[in-house]
């Protein structure tokens, strides 16, 4: 027959077991810190209210993606926002993988949008090992679907000894 002092016993290692089994370890979910610097120019306000303007909505997405995990790599987005120009910095630390996006608005017709991505190693000359970014800028007209307007894709590749950093430098004019 059980005891009292055995269930008690079983209970508490199960209790013990699931309460490590549902912890999760920070370094296997690493948190990149984000930093973002605004450039506050007006140039997105919009100083009339007329019913007939067209408003136009601006959608950034990015991606890269590392062969190795083993390194630090540093990201740089700048883009147009509907209250000016924006940078991020973030570093990634022990991920392969890391991606953004942001939609921003209402702009002006003919206003031009930027979208700058650029990924660096942790050190000069310390190999990334093979590395892909890709970003896209969309638009949207009032309340219709956005359509991808602007599209690229860099490679990070070693020339001789030197490993050269990913970049992607997208424009487009809102017409």
């Amino acid at each position: 027959m059980i005891t009292f002092k055995e269930i008690f016993g079983i209970t508490f290692m199960l209790l013990v077991v699931f309460s490590f089994l549902s912890c999760e370890r920070e370094e296997d979910n690493p948190q990149p810190q984000v930093i973002i610097i605004e450039k506050n120019n007006d140039q997105g306000s919009n100083s009339s209210s007329s019913d007939t303007q067209v408003q136009y909505y601006v959608k950034y997405e990015m991606s890269v993606e590392y062969e190795r995990s083993d390194k630090k790599y540093d990201v740089s987005l700048t883009y147009t926002s509907d209250t000016g120009e924006k940078t991020i910095h973030t570093t990634i630390t022990r991920s392969k993988y890391y991606s953004w996006d942001g939609t921003f608005g209402p702009f002006n017709k003919t206003q031009t949008v930027k979208f700058d991505c650029i990924s660096t190693n942790d050190g000069w000359g310390t190999p990334l090992g093979s590395g892909k970014m890709h970003a896209r800028i969309y638009v949207k007209q009032g309340n219709g679907p956005f359509a991808v307007k602007a599209e690229g894709e860099s490679y990070e590749y070693q020339s001789g000894s030197f490993w050269v950093s990913s970049g992607v430098y997208l424009k487009y004019e809102l017409e």
